[in-house]
């Protein structure tokens, strides 16, 4: 891809944040905080995503609810940090940077100090 190409999806990411993006506060395990501006979507499936596991053997299965895009650059993000759009908390799952826009998958949360496994 060439840097027109570049240019060309970096504008457009601009332009949809621009009409449909929210803000949401974000609060890391180590207790940063900070805003993020992307888009918001509700999934209307259950997607099961495999969480890390500190341990050989271990499986865990979460429930993806919701996703929120934000350009790579912008994304300090990590999984088990913790997103808050509309006043609701919003765990992070794990997820890998994208090159244009990175899919943060969630499920949502009651507890700040949420184990996730």
């Amino acid at each position: 891809m060439n840097l027109r190409h570049h240019a060309d999806l970096d504008a457009l990411k601009s332009d949809i944040d621009e009409l449909f993006g929210i803000q949401a506060t974000w609060l890391s395990k180590a207790g940063q905080t900070g805003t993020l501006t992307g888009t918001f979507s509700f999934i209307e499936k259950e997607i099961h995503t495999h969480s890390k596991a500190k341990q050989a053997g271990q499986i865990y299965l979460d429930t993806v609810i919701a996703t929120f895009c934000v350009r790579p650059n912008q994304c300090v993000c990590e999984d088990g940090d913790t997103l808050q759009i509309d006043g609701v908390d919003y765990l992070i799952l794990p997820f890998n940077k994208g090159e244009f826009e990175t899919v943060l998958p969630l499920k949502v949360t009651q507890q700040k100090d949420h184990s996730w496994r």
